[in-house]
C-alpha cells in the first residue's frame, strides 16, 4: 500500500523545522519528553492499572489472575508508584530550576 508524501511530511517537517532552527531547544526537549512520558508510560500508568484490576471492583474475578501476573501487592504498586513520583517531580523542580 503506498501512502501520501504529504502524511510523512505533516509528520516530520514540524520538528525538523523546529530543531534546525532552534537546535538548543532539541535536547531539552527530549529530556522533558523523557523524564514525563516516559515515567508516566512505564510506571504510573501500569501500577494505576494494575490497582484498578486487583482493588478495583468493576471486573468481577480479575483479581486472581492480577497477583498472578504481577506479585507483590499493594506495596509493591505503592513503591513503584512513589518512585515514579519521585522522578516526575525532580523533574519538574529542574524543569523550573528549583535544584
Amino acid at each position: 500500500e503506498q501512502r501520501p508524501a504529504g502524511a510523512y511530511a505533516l509528520a516530520l517537517l514540524p520538528p525538523l523545522t523546529v530543531a534546525l532552527l532552534v537546535p538548543d531547544i532539541f535536547a531539552p526537549a527530549l529530556d522533558a519528553a523523557g523524564t514525563f512520558g516516559v515515567t508516566t508510560l512505564y510506571a504510573l500508568l501500569p501500577a494505576a492499572i494494575a490497582w484498578q484490576q486487583r482493588y478495583g471492583g468493576v471486573l468481577g474475578g480479575a483479581e486472581a489472575s492480577a497477583a498472578r501476573v504481577l506479585p507483590g501487592g499493594k506495596a509493591a504498586l505503592l513503591a513503584v508508584s512513589a518512585v515514579a513520583l519521585f522522578i516526575v517531580g525532580e523533574g519538574a523542580l529542574d524543569a523550573l530550576g528549583l535544584t
